[in-house]
């Protein structure tokens, strides 16, 4: 790390992009005739149960990334990076599954809320369907935090959340010839963002 604070200032930018990506602006499918917002905590809140777990792995990743490439060891590093994204995806997979089968009991423990429920259930089900490409896209955006490359990181989140704003606008309403998936689509966009 340079002592001029180079790295930092990326890190400090990818906070508010990272919080607008988690954060889908068009979760009310109002635009579609249906019943307001799904509740844009409760399926956040659902998904941490596995998130949380990740994101502890993916700090210490970046750590044992970091004091490899201090020691000028990349061999080290790789193996690190190999053998985490390997467990990711077990991880992420088996979590995945369980938690897309477990979609109603969950979404009930998070908020039994009668009136988005359904939708809620459908979010949830396509976010973990597709909570393997989020989470080998985490696991690598820490190991490249661990060499100092922090602005590839802003570059990746950047991308997921453009792109995640992008497919909201064509699946949620239907536009330029995509079919009209309303809450669907926003679980959509935001898996096609992260693969």
């Amino acid at each position: 790390m340079e002592g001029n604070g180079q790295h930092s200032r990326p890190g400090n930018c990818r906070k508010p992009l990272h919080d607008f990506y988690w954060h889908d602006r068009y979760k009310d499918g109002s635009r579609n005739g249906e019943t307001g917002c799904i509740g844009g905590f409760t399926d956040k809140l659902a998904k941490a149960i596995l998130l949380h777990d990740l994101f502890c792995i993916a700090t210490c990743l970046t750590i044992c990334v970091s004091n490899s490439y201090g020691k000028k060891d990349s061999a080290e590093a790789s193996k690190y990076l190999v053998a985490i994204m390997r467990l990711t995806a077990v991880i992420a997979l088996a979590g995945g599954v369980i938690l897309y089968f477990c979609a109603r009991p969950v979404m009930i423990l998070c908020s039994n809320q009668k009136d988005t429920m359904d939708m809620s259930v459908a979010y949830f089900r396509i976010i973990m369907g597709g909570m393997v490409f989020q989470s080998l896209t985490l696991m690598m955006n820490a190991a490249l935090r661990g060499i100092g490359k922090t602005k590839i990181t802003l570059l990746s989140n950047s991308v997921i959340g453009v792109t995640d704003i992008i497919f909201n606008y064509f699946l949620i309403g239907g536009e330029a010839g995509f079919p009209a998936l309303g809450v669907a689509g926003a679980a959509y966009a935001t898996v096609i963002g992260t693969a």
